[in-house]
């Protein structure tokens, strides 16, 4: 996992990351710590449009093909990837990387 999604815009270069999961159903459940804590190297603004006519990065409409290279970063097949954000749902967020050598 190279880099992680998350809803607002709160996030940018510098701050630390403290990567978790929840042990069982999302805002019931205790979280657990899945590595430590890293430094965020990159932030991009990600958006699913109304309808799903438009997933972006950064304002750019991704490919099909960099989807699927979005979705593997985030450790996610790409018909997994779009469950996950309930396509096609709106959302805006923000993509909050740790490695240094992704690029959007």
């Amino acid at each position: 996992k190279n880099h992680t999604i998350r809803s607002g815009n709160r996030w940018k270069v510098g701050d630390w990351f403290s990567p978790r999961i929840w042990s069982g159903k999302p805002y019931r459940s205790p979280q657990t710590t899945i590595y430590d804590d890293v430094e965020v190297k990159k932030v991009w603004d990600f958006e699913i449009g109304e309808e799903g006519r438009f997933i972006g990065i950064n304002g750019k409409r991704l490919t099909p093909t960099e989807l699927e290279a979005l979705a593997g970063n985030d450790a996610l097949m790409y018909q997994d990837f779009l469950r996950w954000f309930q396509y096609p749902k709106p959302f805006k967020g923000q993509i909050i990387c740790w490695n240094e050598n992704v690029e959007y």
